[in-house]
Order: structure tokens, then C-alpha cells, then sequence
């Protein structure tokens, strides 16, 4: 009985921990690489110039566009991840004002 009711209790935990989601803490780099992508957009009125400045600033990050909009996709197939990036991205974007 005893074995019965330790073997019960390890599936019921296993089962509570399988149904919790892993952290949605967002990749600080990613965070403030995308800071400044919407910094950058919004200093220029010109479209091409906006989009070379960016293409410039991931560059100074380590990474390119294809890179950026692929991990962008990513993260925004998962709506939690997606806000916590989101939530993360608007403080870095206050921190810096």
C-alpha cells in the first residue's frame, strides 16, 4: 500500500512539473539589440537611410537582419516569451530616456 501511494504521488509530481512552463526571461543582448533597432527606426524620416542605420547598428551587435527577424519569429510564436520581450524591450527603452 505504501508503495502504492509513493508511486502515485511521484506520477502526480511529474505531472506537475511537466505541465509547468520553463522561464520566459528574455535574452538581455536580444533586449537591448531590439531597443535600439526601434531607436534607430525612429531617428530617421527616411526609409532607406532607417534601414541601413539598422542594418548597421546589428551589426555593431553581433548579429544581421535575417538573424534578428529570425529570432523576432521565434519568440512571437510563443505569447508569453513574446510579452516578456515586449515588457522587457518598453523598460530598456524607459531605462534609457
Amino acid at each position: 500500500m505504501d508503495r502504492q501511494r509513493i508511486h502515485t504521488g511521484l506520477i502526480y509530481a511529474a505531472l506537475l512539473l511537466g505541465a509547468c512552463k520553463p522561464s520566459v526571461t528574455p535574452d538581455p543582448v536580444f533586449v537591448r539589440t531590439y531597443a535600439t533597432v526601434l531607436i534607430t527606426r525612429e531617428s530617421f524620416n527616411d526609409s532607406t537611410q532607417a534601414q541601413q542605420a539598422v542594418r548597421d547598428s546589428l551589426r555593431a551587435h553581433g548579429t544581421s537582419v535575417q538573424e534578428f527577424e529570425t529570432t523576432l519569429r521565434t519568440i512571437s510564436d510563443d505569447p508569453d516569451r513574446y510579452r516578456a520581450l515586449m515588457d522587457s524591450v518598453a523598460a530598456e527603452l524607459k531605462r534609457r530616456k
